[in-house]
């Protein structure tokens, strides 16, 4: 009997002991679940943000686009004779002096052979060779002049000067919109 009381009571220390450790695991898990369930809200809640920060980016740079898409449609509509001169003067700066010229397929009115002839006195005042002739060729989607020669072409179109501007412009629209898009 005196064995039997002794290993009672060893049963009732253990199992005092492990209801304590499992009380204390319990509570263990409890709190880390607590903790990681914070840590995880607060993740989510930063992922949200993230993605929203993100879609207002989005809807920013669609504004933007839109902006440029806008200004390139309103520049494509000019009277030709404002398209000329701007095609006129981009062909001269642009040219060797014996180049073929390629016509973008929109808006080509301002282009005639009067346009490369102008284009070879103009260059032929400034001291290069004046050897432009038209080559004949139309370019879908672009507004403007191809200069082609060497192997190489120089586009002088109202797109590529948007383009070129775009960079220089986009900072401070983005600073209207209020954000950077870089």
């Amino acid at each position: 009997e005196g064995y039997l009381n002794e290993a009672r009571a060893r049963i009732a220390d253990l199992q005092e002991s492990t209801d304590t450790l499992i009380r204390k695991a319990q509570q263990q898990a409890q709190e880390d679940a607590r903790r990681d369930g914070d840590a995880m809200e607060k993740n989510m809640r930063r992922l949200h943000e993230l993605e929203m920060r993100k879609q207002l980016l989005q809807m920013k740079r669609g504004l933007l686009d839109e902006g440029f898409t806008q200004a390139l449609e309103a520049l494509r509509a000019q009277d030709s004779q404002k398209l000329r001169a701007l095609f006129l003067y981009q062909t001269v700066q642009s040219a060797q002096g014996n180049e073929k010229l390629a016509v973008g397929a929109i808006s080509p009115a301002f282009f005639d052979e009067s346009f490369v002839k102008e284009a070879n006195t103009l260059l032929e005042k400034s001291g290069r060779p004046a050897g432009l002739t038209d080559g004949g060729e139309r370019r879908e989607g672009v507004c403007g002049v191809i200069l082609q020669g060497q192997g190489v072409e120089t586009y002088c179109t109202l797109e590529s000067l948007l383009d070129a501007r775009r960079a220089d412009l986009e900072p401070a629209v983005a600073g209207i919109l209020g954000t950077e898009l870089r």
